[in-house]
């Protein structure tokens, strides 16, 4: 009887350490929130340091010196086209003296030479021209009777053209010198009606 006893002790204390192992071993639950499943909108938001590239960059320029005002728009503000960004407020003309006025009187002048200058290009250039255009079509004419070679006639073709282009570039050579001679003509005359006392 003593060894029942003993045999069941001993099978009762092995249960016993069974048990706390396995209940050691069994992970404990989880507190969880339940609520239930239902459709609806799913925002997501990613924040994180961002850095920003020109990839354009655009110069503005005046045509004219002068003070700028102080300009309403802030960074980052949009602008349409057309929309007025800046404004320049002229300065005040300056008063010539007397060697500053006779270096207006010698601009004027060269302007003038420059526009003489350019129109003897222009003539000296309708001239070659005129010459290129002739030499063209003699060329185009004989070889169209078998006396010229066609390259005697595509370089007639081609010095043509190229005189064609040099009187282009006279005419616009003169069109600016004329500008040039308007603009230190404008400059003497403004400066000398400021100059005239009250």
């Amino acid at each position: 009887m003593k060894i029942w006893l003993r045999r069941s002790v001993m099978i009762l204390v092995g249960l016993v350490v069974v048990g706390a192992i396995a209940m050691a071993i069994i992970p404990k639950p989880v507190p969880v929130d339940m609520v239930p499943v239902k459709r609806g909108p799913l925002t997501v938001a990613v924040e994180d340091d961002g850095r920003t590239r020109i990839r354009e960059r655009y110069t503005i320029s005046a045509p004219l010196a002068g003070r700028l005002l102080r300009i309403d728009l802030d960074p980052g503000d949009n602008a349409e086209r057309g929309q007025l960004l800046a404004s320049i407020e002229p300065r005040d003309p300056e008063l010539l003296d007397a060697r500053a006025r006779a270096e207006s009187q010698a601009r004027v002048e060269s302007a003038q030479a420059a526009v003489k200058q350019a129109e003897a290009h222009l003539q000296r250039a309708a001239a070659s021209l005129k010459l290129a255009t002739d030499d063209a079509k003699k060329y185009e004419q004989m070889f169209k009777n078998g006396s010229a070679t066609s390259k005697e006639r595509d370089d007639a073709v081609l010095l043509k053209e190229v005189r064609s282009q040099e009187h282009s570039a006279a005419q616009f050579a003169s069109q600016v010198a004329e500008f040039q001679m308007q603009l230190a003509e404008a400059a003497l005359t403004h400066t000398a009606t400021n100059d005239r006392p009250p």
